[in-house]
């Protein structure tokens, strides 16, 4: 969830954590924010420093007391680059900030990804290695297995390329699974029940060549 009264930095900061991947809910009202966040905690939360009503550490530390340790990690996105701010910082009210003007939403997307513990990879894909996730359009899929991960690696990292058919079989194969009668399409579909659905769409099989993302 992302907080903003400036209409252009809450557009920037939705589109580049949007295009990293996140499904971003963009508010320029407190009031909105609050009726939003009562359907549940978003991954991270990226708070203006000043805004009409409050500031970003104030609604930092009401979060803190209202949530305790379920708050989601903040990341203070702002304007201001006073020396305060490493006080601010070193206080624990937030996680971590960014200087808009002086640091760029590439920065942002990386802060929140760290912070939430996301790694890249690659086509708007991202992985939360702990828990076995891949993000992929703001969908979470099932937990996967470590060849499954290795497979979606491979196709995120391989541009246009793609896996072939051959490669693409042995990547997928388990331990326990029956190497001669185990048909690729069966393993692949093992691995598609597991995708949420933007990511199976984009699974594609081209003919003579094997799989790859379409993007």
């Amino acid at each position: 969830m992302v907080l903003d009264d400036d209409a252009e930095c809450l557009d920037l900061a939705r589109v580049a954590l949007s295009t990293a991947g996140f499904k971003v809910d963009a508010f320029e009202g407190l009031k909105q924010f609050f009726d939003h966040l009562e359907s549940g905690l978003p991954d991270a939360l990226v708070l203006d420093r000043h805004f009409p009503g409050g500031s970003g550490e104030m609604l930092a530390a009401r979060l803190r007391g209202l949530l305790g340790r379920e708050r989601p990690p903040v990341v203070l996105w702002t304007a201001d680059s006073r020396r305060d701010l490493e006080a601010t910082l070193l206080t624990g009210l937030v996680n971590d900030m960014v200087i808009k003007g002086q640091q760029g939403t590439d920065t942002l997307v990386q802060r929140v990804v760290n912070l939430v513990g996301w790694e890249h990879m690659g086509k708007g894909m991202m992985l939360n290695a702990k828990g076995g996730f891949v993000l992929f359009r703001g969908e979470r899929s099932r937990p996967l297995t470590g060849r499954e991960i290795d497979f979606l690696l491979k196709l995120g990292m391989s541009g246009s390329g793609g896996v072939c058919r051959g490669a693409g079989r042995l990547m997928l194969l388990e331990p326990g699974d029956d190497r001669r009668n185990l048909a690729l399409n069966r393993v692949v579909n093992r691995l598609m029940r597991k995708l949420p659905p933007a990511l199976r769409a984009a699974l594609v099989t081209v003919r003579g060549e094997g799989w790859r993302l379409d993007s």
